[in-house]
């Protein structure tokens, strides 16, 4: 799909990859936990249907 193109293009160009795992998980795309304090204050991603979600803080 356009959203996993994307994302391989993206990790390819040696931007940092997250997963949110649950509510309150979220992870390296090595599997180290990542806190809430070191994302930045807004985050574009794509969800699994390929829509834009914006995360805020």
């Amino acid at each position: 799909s356009n959203a996993q193109m994307m994302l391989i293009e993206w990790f390819n160009a040696g931007n940092e990859v997250y997963v949110k795992l649950s509510e309150n998980t979220i992870v390296t795309i090595d599997g180290r936990l990542v806190s809430n304090e070191v994302l930045p204050e807004r985050v574009f991603f794509y969800n699994s249907n390929g829509d834009v979600v914006i995360y805020e803080k």
